[in-house]
């Protein structure tokens, strides 16, 4: 029986009854122009024969095909898969720029607010200094942990819970009714969000091709930037003509832009990495 490279597997299973076991073996094969190799599964053999796969007896003979036609159609499947990779990761790390630009515009126009939040509330410089250090003091300490659990969960979850604490964050900003209050959103915001650089600094080297790492971390961090410029004059303007809750509501909405972009468009980069390394390593050991 004779099944086209790409993959029938349902069909494949349909009509020779062999065990789902034999799954990994089969997918681990579809495509692949290495002929010299045979991917044993128990009893029975998938051999590369003329552009398909046959089911042999395990042990048994069988003649080479030609390997020039199978190797020509295998590179223009390369070129092509390479196209659509480099628009892959080039649409998720635009993504990633984008989101850094909004979240960190947002932060950085209600930033010079502080101040003028604590005055209201009858407290001084003191108190706008201790929720700084509430804010890094916490950051630093959770830092490390969260980097664990990029690495142990991936990068997305990360970037998610980042960005949607930033939203809370501003809006706890904007109702909090005293100091002390205050300075309790400001040490939470540093923990939940300490997270979000390191998080998409690995997703652009998860994705990025080596020779262009450093550009793309540029271009990323390229929007946070732009946040840092453009955020202190538009929330200065936006104070002077409206007062102080159009800043936090205009922030309130661009994290919750950053949010959504992030939902749609960045995708997880390392799981999937992880699981091809383990994969990778069970087929080199069962050939």
């Amino acid at each position: 029986m004779t099944y086209n490279v790409w993959g029938q597997e349902k069909q494949f299973y349909q009509s020779t009854g062999l065990p789902y076991r034999l799954s990994p073996c089969l997918t681990a094969r579809l495509g692949d122009v290495h002929l010299s190799r045979r991917a044993r599964c128990g009893r029975f053999s998938l051999r590369p024969a003329h552009g398909h796969y046959q089911v042999w007896p395990a042990g048994s003979a069988v003649r080479q095909p030609q390997r020039r036609w199978l190797r020509a159609g295998a590179d223009v499947k390369g070129q092509s898969m390479r196209r659509d990779a480099k628009r892959s990761y080039a649409g998720v790390l635009t993504a990633l720029a984008a989101c850094m630009a909004l979240q960190m515009t947002g932060f950085v126009m209600v930033l010079p607010l502080f101040a003028r939040r604590f005055e209201s509330f009858g407290s001084g410089v003191e108190a706008l200094g201790i929720s700084a250090m509430a804010y890094a003091l916490t950051g630093i300490l959770a830092a490390p942990f969260i980097g664990i659990l990029a690495d142990r969960f991936g990068r997305r979850p990360i970037v998610l819970v980042a960005l949607g604490a930033h939203v809370l964050a501003f809006t706890g900003y904007l109702f909090a009714a005293s100091a002390w209050l205050f300075i309790l959103l400001r040490g939470l915001a540093g923990l939940f969000t300490a997270g979000l650089v390191p998080a998409m600094n690995s997703i652009v080297g998860d994705v990025a091709p080596q020779d262009r790492r450093g550009r793309w971390i540029g271009i990323v961090n390229g929007g946070a930037s732009a946040g840092w410029i453009a955020g202190p004059l538009a929330g200065g303007l936006l104070y002077d003509r409206f007062g102080y809750a159009v800043p936090f509501a205009v922030a309130i909405a661009m994290a919750c832009g950053a949010l959504l972009i992030a939902l749609l468009w960045i995708p997880e980069t390392h799981a999937p990495a992880a699981r091809s390394i383990r994969l990778q390593s069970s087929w080199k050991a069962e050939w």
